[in-house]
C-alpha cells in the first residue's frame, strides 16, 4: 500500500520555506503570545531539519487506479496541481507512476 509520496517540492526548501523565524508575537502581562498560527511554522521547521523519509513524504498521497480512464487520471492531476500520481491495483498495491506528460500524451493520443 502506498504510505506516502515524496516530491520534489518535498526536497527543496522554497524561499518563503527557509525564513525560519519565529512567527510574530506580543508579550503580555510576562506571557507570549503568538500573532498567527504555529502551524506553519512548526510544519516548515519539521521538514528543514528532517532525517527520515516519514518526515518529508505527504501522507496518504491521491493515487489513481490502473482501471482509470486516462481523461479521469489528466483531471485529477490538474485538478491537485500535482506532477505526477502513484497508480494503485484493485488491493491498493504500488503498480506504477503517471505523470502529467503521460496523461497528456495518453489524450492526444490516435485511438487503435
Amino acid at each position: 500500500k502506498v504510505a506516502g509520496i515524496v516530491s520534489e517540492s518535498d526536497l527543496i526548501l522554497s524561499q518563503e520555506e527557509s525564513d525560519l523565524h519565529l512567527p510574530h508575537y506580543l508579550n503580555i502581562m510576562g506571557g507570549i503570545v503568538f500573532v498567527g498560527s504555529m502551524k506553519g511554522f512548526e510544519e516548515r521547521l519539521e521538514k528543514a531539519f528532517a532525517t527520515k523519509v516519514s518526515e518529508l513524504m505527504t501522507p496518504d498521497p491521491i493515487v489513481c487506479h490502473d482501471y482509470e480512464s486516462a481523461d479521469r487520471v489528466a483531471k485529477k492531476i490538474a485538478d491537485k496541481h500535482h506532477n505526477h500520481l502513484p497508480v494503485v491495483d484493485a488491493d491498493e498495491r504500488l503498480v506504477g507512476m503517471v505523470t502529467r506528460a503521460d496523461a497528456l500524451a495518453a489524450l492526444v493520443a490516435e485511438p487503435e
